[in-house]
């Protein structure tokens, strides 16, 4: 497996790319004088570096003197001074290193290794409106958390991934009303069903009305749904009511790994065999994205050919496609390639004038702009798709109007009708082709032929 990129490495990416399609395109612009845009940045460059060094040398032979009288205090001084801040930060460190122990004894209950498969990650973002409970963890399928692994907190379990991003992952929590788990009463060995009452806790269902239970009774979770290991605590009992018509008991219980700002921490556990389905997935090449980014590029480039045909007046942006859709997995550097291959080819198309490098610097930017948006947010659903795509064509609108401003130094107003029209047809067109892709076409196939066999 390939090391993780570090934070900066897309930053870098995109700094090269920006600058290589600037440099592209100044040498293509002509200004009145007859000369490139590269000649006079060159020229204006060299003046200032002619202009800097003999200022810098008159300067240096005005300050020498006042250098060398105080060169001696303000050495003691900055030894002083440095001596101060690095014990200070080894303060800080013992302090933090001590809090840090003091948390993971507790999260992992003074186990020198953890299970296998345990993650640590933090909670962000908590969302308890109305039935639904979730939660966001600070963590996603590049620190190896896949969707199905239950979440502990350092009081009990708080629930299972649903979903996982790139750099994030949504909990579904045991108080959301659709969660349910085997549990287990360990004094009785009782076997029971827990479900989320929707507020804060969950609600025991199924223990008959003759079972031995009392309040503040210990569960846990039994293992026998599939989805969460046996033996992590789920809570307690808060009360026992016996109704008299009724076969089963009614015990509401206290969800103990209720996440809040001292239960921040958690530990990610997941099944055997999901993780062994995502090391499956995990080692499938990245070849298999680059073919599907270049096959897009050139569908668009066939697809734009044909539109141009057509004479429609406001075409949508097809090239955007392809980057948007490389783009919502999270993954900047892909991104930026792909948006690098579709700005070069539609400025290819672009006519009369082509410019090479100027739709390629609008669209490598959009490709980490919702890069950076789909490594924190899951972009699944068509319509977040399509609202995505609209708002890149309009910012690459933007984009491409500031450029050639700065390139031919006069300002060129877009029509905002044909700017409104493309982005809607853009965004239309990647809410429709992203449903299209979410459609389970293979399940509704056997659907269809299994009702016909009936």
């Amino acid at each position: 497996m390939a090391a993780p990129l570090s934070p900066a490495r897309p930053a870098l990416v995109l700094a090269a790319l920006l600058g290589s399609c600037i440099v592209l395109l100044s040498v293509q612009v002509r200004r009145a004088g007859g000369g490139t845009l590269a000649e006079e940045w060159l020229l204006d460059a060299s003046s200032v570096l002619v202009r800097g060094a003999t200022g810098l040398r008159s300067t240096a032979a005005s300050t020498r003197e006042r250098f060398y009288s105080m060169a001696a205090l303000r050495a003691e001084n900055e030894a002083l001074r440095t001596r101060v801040t690095s014990m200070e930060v080894q303060l800080h460190a013992l302090r933090e290193s001590g809090l840090e122990r003091d948390r993971m004894v507790r999260l992992l209950g003074a186990v020198p290794s953890p299970p296998e498969g345990t993650r640590p990650a933090r909670i962000v973002v908590v969302e308890t409106a109305g039935p639904f409970q979730t939660a966001l963890l600070d963590r996603g399928r590049a620190d190896g958390i896949v969707p199905g692994g239950a979440v502990v907190g350092e009081a009990g379990l708080l629930g299972r991934v649903v979903a996982a991003g790139e750099r994030g992952a949504r909990v579904q929590l045991l108080s959301d009303r659709t969660a349910a788990t085997g549990i287990l009463l360990p004094r009785t060995g009782r076997a029971a069903v827990a479900r989320g009452d929707g507020a804060s806790g969950a609600n025991l269902q199924y223990v008959p009305a003759i079972a031995d239970v009392a309040v503040d009774d210990e569960v846990v979770s039994s293992g026998t749904d599939g989805i969460y290991p046996r033996g992590l605590l789920v809570g307690r009992i808060a009360a026992v009511r016996r109704p008299g018509s009724s076969l089963f008991l009614e015990l509401p219980g206290r969800d103990r790994g209720r996440p809040d700002a001292r239960n921040a921490r958690l530990r990610l556990s997941s099944h055997p065999a999901r993780r062994a389905r995502a090391r499956v997935r995990s080692s499938v090449p990245g070849a298999a994205g680059a073919v599907t980014a270049v096959l897009g590029v050139a569908l668009a480039a066939l697809f734009t050919l044909l539109l141009g045909v057509l004479r429609l007046p406001h075409p949508p942006d097809l090239f955007l496609l392809p980057v948007a859709s490389v783009s919502r997995r999270g993954r900047a550097i892909p991104a930026m390639l792909t948006g690098l291959l579709a700005g070069l080819a539609q400025d290819a198309l672009t006519s009369p004038v082509r410019l090479l490098g100027l739709n390629a610097f609008s669209k490598v930017l959009l490709a980490y702009l919702m890069a950076a948006i789909g490594a924190r947010a899951l972009v699944e659903k068509p319509v977040m798709f399509g609202i995505l795509a609209w708002a890149a064509v309009a910012l690459d609108s933007l984009v491409l109007t500031g450029l050639v401003w700065v390139l031919r130094g006069e300002p060129l107003l877009p029509d905002l009708l044909s700017v409104t029209l493309r982005a809607a047809g853009t965004g239309v067109l990647a809410a429709l082709l992203q449903a299209g892709v979410r459609y389970p076409w293979k399940e509704a196939r056997a659907a269809r032929r299994r009702r016909k066999l009936a």
